[in-house]
């Protein structure tokens, strides 16, 4: 379980694919598959828990835009 984190905004790239819960700040839940190859872009400080509720491991590329400043 990853407790509650933001992050910059930016891309995740799939290379393992697993089951996921994504869990908002607010309490929020929602459940779904990430496949191998699938790519998802990811707003600016959305923050949230996650959890891997499958049977695989997950592992992602997740490329985050760096501040201006």
């Amino acid at each position: 379980i990853e407790p509650l984190h933001s992050h910059h905004s930016g891309v995740a790239y799939v290379i393992e694919g697993a089951t996921l819960r994504n869990v908002a700040a607010d309490g929020t839940r929602a459940e779904g598959l990430l496949k191998a190859g699938d790519v998802h872009w990811r707003e600016d400080n959305i923050v949230h828990a996650v959890e891997n509720i499958g049977q695989t491991e997950m592992r992602a590329l997740i490329i985050e835009l760096k501040d201006k400043n």
